[in-house]
């Protein structure tokens, strides 16, 4: 969990380095919701879900992904810093 913590602050502190509001979803009325949810300075949205290395979405949280995809949202699911830097959100 700490790996997942520590990458989910580095990525936090860059997106608001590149002007973009970041929302830390703790508690949510929806199990399964993702761990970041992101507006950038030109209006898109997105929602992060932050994992350690190799960690897999749980079925639910594969299940809130695909309801959010089927109604036009943006999700991602980000392990690594590498992950991060290749979505290219800038």
């Amino acid at each position: 969990m700490a790996q997942e913590s520590k990458l989910q602050k580095k990525v936090k502190n860059s997106l608001k380095r590149k002007g973009w509001l970041v929302v830390k979803i703790i508690l949510c009325s929806q199990n399964g919701w993702p761990d970041l949810m992101a507006l950038s300075p030109e209006g898109k949205w997105v929602l992060l879900e932050m994992k350690a290395t190799r960690e897999r979405l749980k079925p639910l949280q594969e299940y809130v992904h695909s309801l959010i995809r089927d109604n036009r949202g943006v999700v991602y699911m980000i392990d690594s810093w590498e992950d991060y830097l290749a979505l290219n959100l800038k």
